[in-house]
């Protein structure tokens, strides 16, 4: 399964993706739900996609950091405007 990360909610400052604490997402299938940044985690380390903009502007997020130190990220290209900073907050 894969999902579209579609805005994130900060529990901190500076903003960063590490100061990301929940994801706001939808499926293929018109499903949309909340998740906190753990719940996110897990269900990436199973095997799960997520992703950020749409077309030729997609890119994948991966799960980055050890320990407790994990957080979300997107896969780095050429473009700012679709990474999870660029998202509207929630």
């Amino acid at each position: 399964m894969s999902i579209q990360i579609y805005a994130v909610r900060f529990g901190g400052f500076p903003k960063k993706e590490e100061t990301i604490v929940a994801y706001r997402w939808r499926d293929s299938m018109g499903r949309t739900g909340d998740w906190d940044k753990p719940t996110m985690i897990a269900w990436l380390q199973r095997g799960n996609k997520a992703y950020v903009g749409v077309g030729s502007s997609q890119v994948a997020v991966q799960v980055v950091g050890t320990g407790s130190a994990k957080y979300v990220r997107t896969v780095p290209d050429r473009t700012s405007s679709n990474n999870l900073l660029s998202l509207q907050t929630f």
